[in-house]
């Protein structure tokens, strides 16, 4: 559920950076019967500075009107809300973990300066070696997922703030869908693979952006039976002895 709450059911992306008919995109993904609903997004890989602290997040640049359909955001902000990352604002706002905000002193209405390099993050690939770009951002609130990977390393601000911030212009990373059900999420992938015709898209989903964990989730049982097992083994010989 935490994992659901954080990621959304499948993700689909473009090979280089060029991503900008994300909204036809979502036109034609959503009349898919599986899909129920879809938002754009844009992924940085930056560093967040305030005082004498400082430490490497995720920015994720999101859709406030959307969102909500995708994930469980809205419904994890502890303080502040959505709105505060509205158009026109002065500095812009931002929504930083619960934990990352600890770290970090800050509180809803404090400063901080959002230092990044001028690419986008994509999973597998190192953010190209250019310029840093540097913004201050006022905080707008936190956000408390239960999922310490993200309370520790992810802050959220609108779309719009996020591209100009990249200065990348009307382009994002991709498009996450949240479907009607989660477990049927490869037959979506097919499906999707099929209506975008494959590359230059790349579509994911949920169960393969978090190979890693559930690979550690497996081997922890395994072990865990292993030693089980062992401890029943050296009861039932002591027993018997």
């Amino acid at each position: 559920d935490k994992i659901l709450g954080v990621n959304a059911h499948v993700l689909i992306m473009k090979y280089g950076l060029d991503f900008t008919e994300y909204e036809e995109v979502i036109q034609k993904v959503t009349k898919l019967p599986e899909v129920r609903a879809a938002a754009p997004f844009v992924l940085h890989e930056i560093m967040i500075a305030r005082g004498g602290e400082q430490t490497g997040v995720f920015l994720k640049g999101i859709d406030p009107a959307r969102v909500g359909k995708v994930l469980a955001l809205p419904a994890q902000i502890d303080g502040g809300s959505l709105d505060a990352l509205g158009k026109g604002r002065s500095p812009p706002g931002l929504l930083l973990g619960r934990e990352l905000a600890r770290r970090l002193g800050a509180r809803s209405g404090d400063l901080v300066q959002l230092v990044s390099l001028n690419g986008d993050y994509v999973p597998g690939l190192s953010l190209a070696a250019e310029a840093p770009l540097t913004r201050d951002f006022r905080i707008a609130g936190s956000f408390f997922s239960g999922f310490d990977d993200y309370d520790r390393r992810f802050a959220f601000a609108s779309l719009e703030d996020a591209q100009v911030f990249g200065g990348m212009g009307d382009v994002v990373t991709g498009v996450e869908m949240k479907l009607h059900d989660p477990n049927r999420s490869g037959d979506a992938v097919r499906q999707l693979e099929a209506l975008l015709g494959g590359r230059p898209y790349r579509i994911i989903d949920w169960r393969e952006l978090n190979q890693n964990l559930f690979a550690a989730l497996h081997l922890q049982k395994n072990v865990l039976a292993i030693v089980l097992t062992l401890i029943v083994l050296v009861a039932a010989f002591n027993i018997i002895a």
